[in-house]
């Protein structure tokens, strides 16, 4: 029904606005973790110490270095992964073993 189309598509817009929004959001960590990844053996401490080299070299737009190209991952990946996930929620659930029996009438409900 369109109804239901419609909620499928404002679910998969929602899913992609969150891939894009996580991914903007995490990216600071992403660049901290490749800073430490390609760094030269004992040159940093761990993630403190490589958050300051990387802002007193670097300064704080550093941290958004690959941002857009994190979020444009990102969006697509989250909306196909939310919807195959849906989809196979809703093809599962419609399988008949995955229908609760009738209760015969008078009977108590657990």
């Amino acid at each position: 029904s369109a109804s239901s189309s419609s909620s499928q598509m404002d679910e998969l817009v929602a899913a992609a606005v969150t891939g894009g929004v996580v991914g903007f959001a995490t990216n600071p960590l992403d660049v901290i973790k490749t800073r430490m990844m390609t760094a030269s053996k004992g040159t940093l401490a761990g993630p403190i110490a490589a958050t300051k080299l990387l802002l007193r070299d670097d300064g704080p737009r550093a941290f958004l270095v690959g941002s857009a190209a994190r979020v444009c991952w990102l969006m697509p990946f989250t909306t196909i992964y939310f919807g195959c996930y849906e989809l196979t929620k809703r093809t599962l659930a419609s399988l008949p073993f995955a229908q609760q029996p009738a209760q015969p009438s008078g009977a108590a409900t657990p």
